[in-house]
């Protein structure tokens, strides 16, 4: 009987066991949230650029592999932008912000969990270089926003410090989001590194760890 009652304690305390180990794998894990990637410009707006490198190009293909990586994780994602083209109509008198509104709308209609938004920056120093994550002015943005800066810091020369973003997108979504200027094209280093899907592999694997660990 004594040993029954062994076997029934080590049968309970093995299932308690797996149901920990589960529940912190799923504590870890970013299932069931909504992303938003959001690669800046497209279509006529091809962002910033340098010697025939466009920005839009690289922030899509930067999009995808994101995109990719999130989904594989579990979570629901989405794209403002599939392929090379803006979201406004095709005879809006004001085609940056009729693109500007839609993604905002895009965005805060999906009851999403987070946004990130892809660019690229240009400087008139070619010296200037590096990765730097911009935030709303609010605590959960701000949040992220650390986070994001400090672990892709692991890329910069020098350590950069994530800012409050005066730009459209961040003034007015009620989503909790981020801008992420991943390199500048002026810089040739910035350059070189960001037209290898290698190091786009990089980045966006640290950016969704960074999801991650923010969500957890």
């Amino acid at each position: 009987m004594n040993r029954f009652l062994l076997i029934i304690d080590i049968f309970f305390v093995l299932v308690g066991t797996m149901y920990f180990s589960l529940s912190n794998r799923n504590i870890d894990s970013i299932i069931g949230n909504v992303i938003f990637i959001d690669p800046g410009h497209g279509g006529n707006d091809n962002g910033t650029s340098y010697e025939g490198v466009l920005e839009d190009e690289i922030n899509l293909k930067l999009a995808h592999i994101l995109y990719e990586m999130i989904l594989n994780e579990g979570a629901i994602c989405y794209l403002t932008r599939t392929s090379d083209y803006d979201l406004s109509d095709m005879y809006s008198k004001n085609h940056k912000l009729e693109d500007l509104r839609k993604r905002v709308k895009m965005i805060d209609s999906a009851k999403t969990t987070l946004f990130i938004s892809l660019h690229l920056n240009a400087y008139q120093s070619s010296k200037v270089e590096g990765i730097q994550v911009f935030y709303q002015n609010n605590e959960k943005s701000k949040s992220l926003a650390e986070i994001l800066q400090t672990n892709l810091n692991k890329k910069n020369t020098n350590e950069k410090k994530c800012k409050i973003g005066d730009y459209y997108l961040l003034n007015n979504t009620k989503t909790t989001g981020v801008i992420v200027e991943y390199g500048f094209l002026s810089n040739p280093n910035d350059r070189k590194k960001v037209l290898k899907d290698s190091y786009l592999k990089e980045i966006a694997t640290i950016i969704k760890q960074s999801m991650k660990e923010y969500l957890r």
